[in-house]
């Protein structure tokens, strides 16, 4: 029993391209985005506790007021992380 299996050309895998070299796209998980993912993962979360609550409890509730002191440093990191070029110091 033989089986024949097509292949493609030579030449049909490889791709040219002779324009200038693309610029290096950053890794989508680097040093930023890990920090923008979960500041956006904790807005959202705070969101969602805060629509739970009403006004006057919100106020007084300690776990929405961790979350704005970790969003606080989210923020700090964020612009140490741009100051150092993309790296978490």
């Amino acid at each position: 029993m033989s089986l024949a299996l097509s292949t493609p050309l030579p030449g049909a895998l490889e791709r040219r391209y002779d324009g200038p070299v693309p610029p290096h796209a950053p890794p989508p998980f680097g040093a930023s985005g890990l920090i923008q993912r979960l500041a956006a993962q904790s807005r959202e979360q705070g969101a969602k506790r805060r629509r739970q609550l009403l006004a006057t409890q919100a106020k007084s509730d300690s776990w929405l007021r961790r979350h704005n002191a970790a969003l606080a440093d989210y923020r700090e990191m964020a612009v140490s992380t741009e100051l150092c070029g993309g790296r978490i110091p």
